[in-house]
């Protein structure tokens, strides 16, 4: 059994560590200084962007190394990629709702902390989202290689691709941005485990072009998603293609039974399936927990699958579930 927090590539983590995330994280509180024409007080946000330089060279000092290093995902490309992954940083819908997930500790849930991994007893049996190999490109219950420390939704997030054996996640050899070039593109989203689907959307468009960002129009981070309650817990899968959920708001689904598939809808980079587990339904209000998946199997990135009856998995892996007849 393999249950473990720390990432295969981590050291120990130290407090330039927990400062580095902690600026890299907020630094973006600083465009909360435009609106001191509301306030002053706003204006003592402007200090926040002071972050970034120290966010940068605590980067330098604590480098571990990128574990997704292998993995050539989609860059920004062309004008309209490099000014598109401009504007998703400041963008005003991603903006406000980070400003309300990040705020809902303080003031909602009264500074609730997420839980410990060693110490959160899941009792959920969760299989990955997904059938075949795929790859993690972001999230790790490692706080050093998490998806976001800030959001406690999205502390032990995952971002899943599908490369190939070059680590690419895309067809190199087809000519334009099309989505559908990336090999996860329209691939079935299961569900991790028995449930029932308490919100869902597939209304919002996908992303027409995969040149790196976002389409600047989104009107949700999550894009289209699906939530379900599993009774102790609750999972979400976001960046959904439009029109693919087979589920409805009410339905009972059961664990493997394909309920989307995935897309490139909301604040994306490229084609990619988001899912993270949290204790509410209410994406607004959740604390984010982490997942031990069952029957998991993983490698980094080219060498044999280690077989585990239980796992946490983290950015940079090859991951798969075996299902019960692939199992001995």
């Amino acid at each position: 059994m393999t249950v473990t927090e720390t990432h295969p590539l981590s050291t120990d983590g130290t407090r330039l560590d927990s400062i580095q995330n902690f600026t890299s994280e907020y630094w973006w509180l600083g465009f909360l200084g435009f609106w001191e024409w509301v306030h002053p007080v706003f204006g003592l946000f402007y200090f926040c962007f002071l972050f970034i330089p120290v966010a940068i060279a605590l980067e330098w000092l604590t480098d571990e190394g990128d574990p997704t290093e292998w993995i050539e995902d989609r860059e920004p490309t062309g004008v309209r990629g490099h000014l598109g992954a401009g504007w998703a940083t400041i963008h005003p819908v991603a903006l406000v709702q980070s400003i309300i997930h990040r705020c809902n500790m303080a003031v909602v849930r009264g500074r609730k902390l997420t839980p410990d991994p060693d110490e959160f007893d899941q009792e959920q049996p969760l299989w990955l989202p997904f059938d075949d190999e795929w790859t993690v490109l972001s999230g790790s219950p490692d706080k050093t290689f998490a998806h976001d420390t800030g959001v406690p939704q999205h502390r032990y997030a995952y971002d899943f691709v599908i490369t190939d054996d070059k680590g690419s996640t895309y067809d190199k050899a087809a000519s334009g941005t099309d989505p559908a070039t990336h090999y996860c593109y329209g691939e079935p989203v299961l569900a991790p485990a028995d449930g029932t689907v308490v919100n869902a959307t597939d209304s919002r468009n996908d992303s027409s072009r995969a040149n790196g960002a976002p389409a600047p129009t989104y009107r949700s981070i999550y894009g289209n998603y699906v939530v379900i309650d599993h009774g102790d817990m609750v999972t979400v899968l976001a960046h959904l293609q439009q029109g693919s959920l087979t589920a409805q708001v009410g339905d009972t689904i059961e664990q493997g039974e394909q309920i989307a598939s995935c897309g490139y809808s909301g604040n994306a980079s490229e084609p990619q399936l988001h899912m993270h587990v949290q204790d509410r339904s209410r994406l607004s209000i959740g604390i984010g927990l982490p997942a031990r998946f069952d029957a998991t199997d993983t490698r980094h990135p080219d060498g044999d699958f280690t077989n585990d009856k239980q796992a946490m998995v983290h950015c940079g892996q090859r991951v798969k579930t075996r299902k019960p007849t692939d199992q001995s």
